[in-house]
């Protein structure tokens, strides 16, 4: 799939029309969401210890740099609703998220097939 949104997006460059927007959504983003709540993928979060890091990571800037609204941690991924505080943007929240996330990833995965805790 990650070659056929190269593809994709080589042929509708940023900004896109709203047509595209919703044509994107249609054959990609909505796909990899039926794929992701039907268990596809490794899911690691699935295991308590995992799911516990993962709460700990949301947790991590909460107050600091942002509010963390309602969050659900699932097996297989996470869906987290944030409101950045003073000058905290929300695109710096996600990039420190998100390395937060793999981090914690990384560490479980070896944990779990290492059969060691993390």
């Amino acid at each position: 799939m990650k070659d056929e949104i190269a593809i994709w997006r080589s042929v509708h460059p940023e900004p896109l029309s709203a047509a595209d927007a919703e044509e994107y959504s249609k054959r990609f983003t909505r796909k990899i969401h039926r794929w992701l709540d039907s268990g596809y993928g490794a899911c690691f979060l699935g295991a308590p210890e995992a799911g516990e890091a993962m709460e700990n990571v949301l947790r991590f800037f909460e107050n600091i740099r942002y509010r963390l609204g309602k969050w659900v941690i699932m097996p297989n991924h996470v869906h987290v609703l944030v409101e950045p505080i003073g000058n905290h943007h929300l695109e710096t929240n996600s990039a420190l998220l998100e390395e937060l996330f793999r981090k914690t990833d990384q560490r479980h995965i070896q944990a779990l097939g290492t059969g060691m805790a993390a």
